[in-house]
């Protein structure tokens, strides 16, 4: 389901609501302009069961919305605050989906850059025979051969090529990597608090939230430390220090998380929405540290590579021109 559009779709709904119009009418008016089929479709059976009087806790719970959506709607409904609730909604898809498009153009890039620098590797090795006769032809038969590519540069760059693209194909390695990785892993922090923090402050108690956040990511290095948080509650811990379980060897959850989220006491919401904008803002600065970092070393290296096969055709080329040239003015 396209998230950026449900986020949009939300913010009408809540506007509408706001102005007094009925959910049912709200949903029928938004549903015209969608252009997401999956999305239209579950609006349209959506207001089909509101209309023949289905409570909408149950009806949300029928449709294939984000399982955080469903609980935040059917909270802002308990809670008569159903604007608010799809308000929030709003913001915290827009959010995960700006996290997911820098993310992806880190990803992209690097997978860009080893693609070329390997195609040019590849491409010069096999054009090597070739070259080096024409030079040999433009110097009058002297010797003058392009200098051989070692072969370990095409096998480390195959290699880093291949671990790249296993890490963003292979799911369980992907998201190893993921909570490993520091600016992956402060994205991953981020959207951790941002969850829990926007279940927490809409009335969705911790354990509940916990539960659904493990739930979301079953296979997740953090699904096991969740399933720790919840035990602990269940035991009777209240604070969060004593839920996060600050003393934990092993745990990816680094302890800044936890102090941040504890600096707000009773309210975790708030808590948890501290912590979120921190790790997003570190997330980001590190993003653009490696895009803007990454961009000038890899035109070094890759112009190193061009530079080095092509100086010898431009060498003989002007020696070329200038033997015509002495020849011209000797005649």
């Amino acid at each position: 389901m396209n998230l950026d559009e449900l986020a949009f779709v939300n913010r009408q709904l809540a506007g509408m609501l706001r102005d007094g119009m009925p959910l049912e009418g709200a949903l029928r008016g938004t549903v015209k302009e969608l252009r997401s089929e999956a999305l239209r479709s579950e609006l349209t059976a959506l207001e089909s069961d509101l209309a023949q009087g289905t409570p909408l806790g149950t009806a949300i719970d029928r449709r294939q919305f984000p399982a955080v959506y469903r609980r935040l709607v059917r909270a802002g409904a308990a809670a008569g605050d159903l604007p608010g609730a799809l308000l929030a909604a709003a913001d915290h898809f827009q959010e995960s989906v700006r996290l997911r498009r820098r993310l992806q153009a880190v990803l992209v890039y690097p997978t860009c850059v080893l693609a070329v620098m390997l195609g040019v590797c590849l491409t010069l090795g096999l054009t090597q025979g070739s070259m080096n006769q024409a030079l040999e032809g433009l110097g009058g038969g002297r010797k003058n051969s392009l200098p051989m590519i070692p072969a370990l540069i095409p096998t480390l760059l195959s290699l880093g090529l291949g671990a790249w693209l296993a890490a963003l194909l292979i799911p369980g390695l992907r998201r190893w990597v993921s909570w490993r990785l520091p600016a992956w892993r402060d994205s991953q922090l981020a959207q951790l608090a941002e969850t829990l923090g926007v279940l927490v402050r809409h009335g969705c108690p911790l354990p509940e939230a916990v539960q659904l956040v493990r739930e979301l990511e079953p296979d997740s290095p953090m699904a096991p430390e969740l399933a720790n948080w919840e035990k602990r509650m269940a035991a009777g811990a209240t604070k969060i220090s004593e839920v996060a379980g600050g003393g934990d060897r092993g745990s990816i959850l680094p302890p800044l998380f936890r102090w941040l989220v504890a600096q707000a006491g009773d309210r975790l919401g708030d808590g948890f929405a501290t912590a979120a904008a921190y790790y997003r803002d570190r997330a980001r600065h590190r993003f653009d540290l490696l895009i803007h970092g990454a961009l000038p070393v890899s035109l070094l290296l890759l112009g190193f590579l061009v530079v080095q096969q092509f100086a010898p055709i431009l060498r003989s080329l002007t020696m070329l021109i200038d033997s015509l040239g002495s020849d011209g003015g000797g005649t």
